[in-house]
């Protein structure tokens, strides 16, 4: 789900559900609704359906042992972008093609459990990783237009290398990622605290250590809304 920038208009990925021959529930498809504010009315505007070989039972509820129930998709230019248990998925604003495009691990990804997107520049970033069958968090970019993925850092990376940096450990198990596009700085939400990213100088730094942020919200540009259990 996710608002315009001016706020008339709202986007909401709606997933069908349906039990499979074992007598478990799984996504079949999601459908993209778009929702005017002002009149009331509401649209689907494009379709995503899950490949036979999607296995979601016991996988798409659980995020780091929590159960998660919903992700925050993000709008850029003519894009509908959102994260999901079966890669990235694009659905086209447009008009141009009504079917969403899926990145995934047959395009380059690690994983296709991707947690939470941003855009930055024109690129998408995305949080992969942290699930029970793989406990490493990567932070990949992706170009909009051609695709072309790049893994910035996992935490298995224990040396610099090339368009590659060291992971700390306190950036495992992150959750959620934020663009702030004035500093050129990704924020991700972490199992010890609140940490940034320069895409720049592929720099870390840690902004609020030894925290636990148990929900997250971008009010605008510039300010997140932060809650826990551990800090005021």
């Amino acid at each position: 789900y996710c608002l315009s920038s001016d706020r008339q208009e709202a986007y909401n990925a709606l997933g069908v559900r349906d039990y499979n021959k074992n007598g478990n529930m799984e996504e079949k498809s999601i459908h993209l609704l778009h929702i005017s504010l002002e009149t009331g009315t509401v649209n689907k505007i494009g379709d995503y359906k899950f490949s036979d070989a999607f296995d979601y039972h016991g996988q798409v509820n659980y995020l780091n042992g929590q159960k998660r129930c919903c992700f925050k998709a993000v709008i850029s230019d003519d894009y509908f972008i959102m994260p999901s248990f079966d890669g990235i998925l694009i659905f086209h604003l447009d008009g141009t093609q009504r079917n969403a495009t899926r990145i995934s691990m047959a395009n380059g990804l690690p994983s296709n459990y991707i947690h939470s997107v941003c855009i930055l520049n024109k690129n998408i970033y995305a949080l992969s990783g942290g699930t029970k069958q793989d406990t490493r968090s990567y932070l990949l970019s992706c170009d909009i237009e051609n695709k072309y993925l790049v893994n910035i850092c996992d935490s298995s990376i224990k040396q610099k290398g090339e368009n590659k940096v060291f992971l700390p450990p306190e950036l495992n198990w992150a959750t959620e990622i934020f663009a702030y596009e004035n500093k050129n700085r990704i924020l991700a939400v972490v199992e010890g605290g609140l940490s940034e990213y320069n895409t720049q100088n592929n720099a870390w730094n840690i902004l609020l250590p030894s925290c636990h942020i148990q929900y997250s919200h971008e009010l605008d540009e510039e300010h997140l809304i932060l809650s826990g259990g551990d800090f005021c």
